[in-house]
């Protein structure tokens, strides 16, 4: 092992940390862990101490946004849309969560709010805003 091989290994644990602090800062963390039982706060400081930022993002996850599992993925783009998140019909309904929970839209604002008619009528003004 060099000296770069250990520059290279602890820059990297450097930027786990940063994203690991960047989702202990956000609103959603410090919901989530207001909402979290004994338990969950167990499992939180094991992946704290392990380092681990995608674990945290799914401990956010599944604690305030599951529901967004069960949505389909016209449903959530729908919701991207609604909120300005640009390219979303380019991206894939496991990244199009991500995106949604990094920018803390809980649930699409509520489902009831998203239905089929109202799917179809933002469908249909976008197909003729592209026709014009």
């Amino acid at each position: 092992m060099t000296s770069l091989d250990i520059q290279i290994k602890h820059h990297k644990i450097l930027l786990q940390l940063r994203r690991q602090d960047s989702l202990i800062q956000s609103y959603a963390f410090i919901e989530a862990f207001d909402l979290s039982s004994q338990e969950q706060k167990h499992d939180l400081q094991r992946l704290l101490h392990r380092v681990r930022p995608l674990g945290v993002k799914r401990w956010i996850r599944d604690l305030l946004y599951d529901d967004y599992q069960e949505y389909t993925l016209r449903e959530l783009r729908f919701i991207a849309s609604k909120n300005h998140i640009k390219n979303y019909s380019r991206i894939s309904k496991a990244e199009l969560i991500d995106i949604l929970i990094e920018k803390g839209i809980k649930n699409g604002n509520g489902r009831e709010n998203v239905n089929k008619q109202s799917i179809e009528h933002h469908a249909a003004h976008i197909n003729s805003s592209q026709n014009s």
